[in-house]
């Protein structure tokens, strides 16, 4: 880490663009390995916020033309061939008032989202060193990149010409067009489908073993939870909007989804709503690449 956030504070409030465009120029740009010299996401996130009040202009010269560079090529060359795409489509997200009640799940609304790509697996741990080469790959480079935070997830998947998926998005992706509690028909099924506390036996596996849901994904139930891009608020669903909806807030905690390798199967149901501060990591939090299909 080359900057840590009081550094940026002090960098950005002198006020000298010059000064800025220097220091945060050596943050954005690469190695001579071509490795980011900054993967600290929540620098990263705060130092780009930072940027685009000051100038668009200034963003766009540190960001884009450093940071973002070649970020199209690095996305067909190492995830372009991992990605589904999912069309135009309109489902009712979370639970009706007869259903067991959860935290958030409520009311049941209609939901119409725009096309869209997902990864089939989560970010793995090989992919994830392609960015951080400080990330431990170790015997398993399949296993799921975990000990990421929202801040760090975010910033890789612009790194890489992705994004996070909307809530709404991985509830629709996750249902795999089913109606009920899981992708499956019922829980006995599930294990089919997900590690879970009843099937993992505590541990985290490599990701796509068990079988995919009916769009091709897998592991959308179980082994690690999955970072949104949203922000959590818990009556959101009472004034969300129909169309492509997201919580933008920054200041909020972030939902992650889907449950995993210690969740019972009721946390691992496609309308189960958690949520974690944006900087926190835990071996069993990860996440999947989304992309706005063009």
């Amino acid at each position: 880490m080359m900057y840590g956030i009081n550094n940026i504070k002090q960098i950005i409030s002198s006020g000298d663009v010059n000064l800025i465009r220097r220091r945060l120029g050596m943050v954005f740009d690469f190695d001579c390995n071509g490795f980011p010299n900054e993967t600290d996401g929540q620098v990263l996130y705060y130092a780009q916020h930072e940027l685009r009040k000051i100038s668009k202009d200034l963003e766009l010269e540190l960001m884009f033309n450093r940071f973002y560079k070649d970020s199209a090529s690095r996305y067909e060359k190492y995830t372009a061939s991992n990605m589904v795409g999912i069309g135009s489509a309109e489902f009712l997200m979370g639970i009706d008032g007869k259903s067991k009640k959860y935290l958030g799940e409520e009311p049941q609304h209609i939901v119409r989202l725009s096309s869209f790509e997902v990864g089939k697996t989560v970010v793995t741990r090989e992919l994830y060193h392609l960015y951080d080469s400080s990330y431990c790959v170790g015997d398993e480079p399949n296993m799921p990149a975990t000990d990421i935070s929202w801040f760090d997830a975010v910033m890789f998947a612009a790194w890489i010409d992705c994004r996070l998926l909307t809530e709404a998005e991985w509830e629709y992706a996750c249902r795999g067009g089913s109606s009920t509690d899981w992708c499956c028909e019922t829980e006995n099924e599930l294990k089919h489908y997900a590690w879970y506390s009843n099937s993992s036996n505590g541990y985290v596996r490599p990701v796509g073993l068990l079988k995919p849901n009916q769009f091709g994904l897998y592991d959308m139930h179980g082994n690690v939870w999955e970072w949104c891009l949203d922000g959590y608020e818990e009556r959101y669903y009472d004034k969300s909007p129909e169309h492509n909806p997201v919580n933008n807030k920054d200041r909020l905690d972030k939902v992650c989804r889907g449950g995993s390798m210690h969740a019972f199967a009721e946390m691992c149901r496609s309308s189960f709503r958690h949520s974690e501060p944006p900087d926190f990591k835990a071996g069993d939090i990860g996440f999947r690449l989304a992309r706005t299909k063009i």
